[in-house]
């Protein structure tokens, strides 16, 4: 999507330049690529209609009409997720009218359902949760760190000394990518990262292989590091908040950031160094040595670019020490609101930054959030754990792990890993406490 927007916005750009003139077979191309896009949605949106009325008078679930109702939201939901009719974020701005108008949460005593002002009320409530104010925080800092070229100063200060080894400079450029997107989006980082690699990349002729693994390296790496820390992916956030939301025979659950980091670290260098020696197999670049990166004059830091170091480090030592602290801070979102007010307060941010900020991403969180509760009040949810879980009641823990690891890549690898993770893993939590 992200892509297609890019594309639209350039062939936009195109048309304000006076210079540039369309021929007609270019109008012709653009006119038919139009149409087939609105034909293609409209048969998807139509498809995804008939699939849902289709499941909604299905004779199932008849002791549980809140339950079938939603599952029909869900199908519905899940294929315009998956096809992109609209933009993802748009398609989660719909489930709550939806939910709303088709009654799906039962009323307190299981007779009927709530009236619709309640269930509006309850939607609302679940709008901006923690997972959408830890994104918040997390989108604000990574900003920060962006625009005060944090992220540019850590990578020429360590790029600077790896010397012209091909090797060494491989792995370092994509351990740095892998460190930047624990911190910054997974999507600036690999810019940050290909920014500094070009002025090396464009000395070398455009067969060369060992610029193609690079490349690869930073892209690989950039995705491993968006599972290291909670903060890194959307779908690390809907994780804890799944977790954070789960109560067992023992209790509550909870992970902090250092159970969290015990794991993910050792487990992302040791894929990110299996990238790189299955990369160089592969590909086998001939190249002995690479010429220096160059670095690039930076302004001097000053007080400003501290403070926001400072800022962010606090603002992560204070998500670490959550479950320590609870009965002060409250919750990990009330926290996640300090650097939010801090930079924009202090005019560190303007209102431009604020308009920058990945409300796409925050909408489908938001979405997300408000239709796992819809699947989880109507009763569906534990429908499905229950009977998933006499699927694989007879299967080890192993077993389990790798049929549901199977089932996200494969789904995560056509749509959104962000709307896999909102979809799957409500389900197998459930499947858990069954």
């Amino acid at each position: 999507w992200m892509i297609r927007e890019k594309a639209k916005n350039s062939y936009l750009f195109i048309q304000d330049d006076d210079s540039f003139d369309l021929s007609s077979s270019d109008d012709r191309k653009l006119s038919s690529y139009s149409k087939f896009t609105i034909i293609k949605n409209v048969t998807f949106f139509l498809f995804a209609i008939i699939v849902a009325l289709v499941t909604n008078f299905l004779p199932i679930l008849e002791e549980e009409p809140c339950a079938r109702r939603c599952l029909s939201i869900l199908i519905f939901v899940s294929i315009l997720w998956a096809t992109e009719v609209f933009p993802i974020y748009i398609t989660a701005l719909m489930i709550p009218p939806i939910v709303v108008y088709m009654e799906v949460y039962p009323s307190n005593n299981n007779i009927g359902v709530l009236p619709r002002d309640q269930i509006a009320a309850r939607l609302i409530s679940k709008f901006f949760s923690n997972a959408v104010l830890l994104a918040f925080g997390a989108f604000t800092m990574s900003a920060a760190l962006t625009k005060y070229q944090i992220s540019y100063r850590l990578a020429y200060a360590i790029l600077g000394r790896v010397g012209n080894n091909p090797k060494v400079v491989m792995i370092v450029m994509m351990l740095l990518g892998w460190f930047l997107s624990m911190w910054i989006s997974n999507v600036a980082s690999p810019v940050v990262c290909v920014s500094i690699a070009r002025p090396l990349l464009q000395q070398m002729p455009h067969t060369s292989t060992y610029a193609k693994v690079l490349l690869l390296g930073i892209a690989y790496s950039n995705n491993i590091g968006g599972m290291t820390t909670p903060i890194a992916s959307p779908q690390n956030i809907i994780a804890l908040q799944t977790i954070q939301s789960t109560n067992t025979t023992r209790g509550h659950i909870s992970i902090s950031w250092g159970e969290w980091l015990a794991v993910s670290i050792p487990y992302s260098i040791s894929c990110i160094l299996i990238t790189f020696i299955v990369l160089w197999i592969i590909f086998r670049p001939k190249i002995e040595k690479v010429q220096d990166i160059p670095t690039k004059q930076l302004d001097p830091i000053t007080f400003h670019h501290v403070f926001v170091v400072f800022v962010c480090i606090f603002t992560i030592a204070l998500w670490a020490l959550n479950a320590q602290l609870i009965d002060y801070l409250g919750s990990v979102g009330i926290t996640s609101l300090i650097p939010v007010f801090v930079f924009f307060g202090l005019n560190y941010m303007d209102k431009q930054d604020f308009k920058n900020l990945e409300w796409d991403i925050m909408m489908l969180l938001a979405g997300g959030v408000m239709l796992s509760d819809a699947i989880d009040e109507s009763h569906l949810l534990h429908i499905l754990g229950l009977n998933i879980s006499k699927i694989v009641m007879h299967t080890s823990k192993w077993e389990t792990l790798l049929i549901f690891g199977s089932f996200i890549w494969l789904f995560g690898n056509f749509i959104s890993h962000t709307v896999a993770a909102l979809i799957i893993l409500p389900v197998s939590d459930k499947v858990h406490n069954c």
